[in-house]
């Protein structure tokens, strides 16, 4: 797997914003969740776009349907570029270290299937972040 800097950037702005464990207490952290764009090339998974579609609570976030109709005009611009992109999966934040909740594995269970077997599951967790851990991880 292979992610582009700029996106790594967006969602750890995105989620600091809403979660920075050098700025705000821990009852004060919101999740954040989206999605991610790109392709696969023999196998291996490439994310060159994000985006960022809702904010949650201090201990779940839920895509609402209005996020999803959203979602589907964002990869419609995906599927025009050259060479043709689509969303290869889903990034959140959230604080219990990098893992999916149960939850997460459910919801990762839509993403990955015999359409898209190598979609992707990004957990970013902003307590983890050091100079030896970018925060996040990406799980199939």
């Amino acid at each position: 797997m292979a992610i582009k800097e700029e996106v790594y950037l967006k969602i750890a702005e995105a989620v600091l914003t809403y979660a920075n464990p050098f700025k705000m207490k821990e009852e004060e952290f919101r999740e954040v969740i989206g999605f991610l764009g790109g392709r696969v090339v023999v196998g291996n998974c490439k994310i060159n776009e994000v985006h960022v579609a809702h904010v949650g609570g201090d201990t779940e976030v839920q895509l609402e349907p209005a996020h999803y109709v959203q979602a589907a005009d964002w990869e419609s611009h995906l599927y025009i570029k050259d060479p043709p992109e689509f969303m290869v999966g889903w990034w959140h934040s959230h604080f219990i270290g990098h893992t999916f909740s149960g939850v997460d594995v459910i919801n990762h269970l839509g993403w990955q299937n015999a359409n898209n077997p190598h979609a992707v599951g990004l957990v970013f967790d902003p307590q983890l972040i050091s100079e030896k851990n970018p925060g996040f991880v990406i799980l199939k």
